[in-house]
């Protein structure tokens, strides 16, 4: 449970708190229940950053005249705790890697996707991409779950998902290792027994090298130059229908509630047909955080 203890905490911290004023004689009659009731409201509400407390409070004691009260200990509680931490919600999915957004802070209101976006070009995949450069953008933007296709002069296509990606790599690889046993047999049938072994362990040492490319979350320049010696084709990309395509003035409230609603990863901005840049989640969660670690 969550409720039950934070706000036996709390109101235990106002009773004390109520039992000490008391005993201090600052006050001159008793009101350790009523601080009870108010620190356990605002104990909750300053874990959960939630005004409903206060209607649960309500509720429990049947007393609307507590109102009040009520009110002016959340609204310091609420005050506080946004200043100072996370509520208990978005604390746990953080802890749980899970997507998350931080709330988009009144100041920044008025941002633009212009000054959020990400314009580097890496990442973004051309309509015939070889084999090289489909390892560099995957290796680029690992967190990225569709890619921006792009032609020659830069005209935006549409998208292609990071499997999709991985599909064509893999297409690549099996292709190669076909040309090569195809090669081999061409090449006669008098090989001796070690020359097919070492032919085979060819194969085998090709296929895991492919695999391994994929698999791993970054490549070195010695993978990539391999890559681009053993596999000198290039592959056509048909890209996939965009569900959002924003203009560059679009609010950053906008794009926050989209990513969220739609569960995007990201989000391409272009004007006229041109690609300008992508605004990914992990980009605007940056921007959000340095903007509140600046207040």
């Amino acid at each position: 449970g969550l409720f039950i203890p934070v706000m036996c905490v709390g109101g235990g911290l106002g009773r004390l708190l109520g039992e000490a004023l008391h005993l201090l004689s600052l006050r001159p009659q008793s009101l350790a229940s009523l601080f009870s009731v108010v620190g356990a409201a605002s104990m909750a509400a300053g874990v959960t950053h939630t005004y409903s407390t206060a209607v649960i409070m309500l509720e429990i004691t049947g007393h609307l005249n507590l109102m009040l009260p009520i009110l002016l200990g959340l609204s310091a509680a609420l005050l506080v705790s946004k200043k100072c931490s996370l509520s208990v919600y978005d604390g746990i999915l953080i802890n749980k890697a899970m997507p998350y957004l931080p709330d988009v802070p009144k100041s920044n209101y008025k941002l633009r996707a212009k000054d959020v976006w990400d314009t580097d070009s890496k990442g973004w995949v051309h309509s015939t991409s070889s084999y090289k450069e489909l390892v560099e953008a995957l290796d680029v933007r690992p967190q990225w779950k569709a890619f921006p296709v792009v032609n020659n002069s830069g005209k935006f296509k549409g998208v292609v998902s990071r499997d999709r990606i991985e599909q064509y790599l893999s297409e690549m690889r099996q292709a190669r290792l076909r040309d090569m046993d195809d090669h081999d047999v061409e090449g006669g049938t008098h090989h001796s027994r070690s020359s097919g072994w070492r032919t085979l362990s060819a194969l085998q040492s090709l296929q895991s090298w492919g695999n391994s490319i994929l698999s791993r979350s970054s490549t070195t320049r010695e993978d990539l130059h391999g890559s681009h010696a053993l596999f000198s084709g290039t592959f056509t990309i048909e890209p996939d229908a965009v569900k959002v395509i924003l203009q560059p003035n679009s609010l950053v409230t906008d794009i926050h509630l989209l990513l969220i609603t739609m569960r995007l990863t990201e989000i391409m901005i272009a004007e006229g047909g041109v690609l300008r840049g992508v605004v990914s989640r992990d980009q605007l969660k940056r921007v959000l955080y340095q903007t509140a670690w600046n207040k």
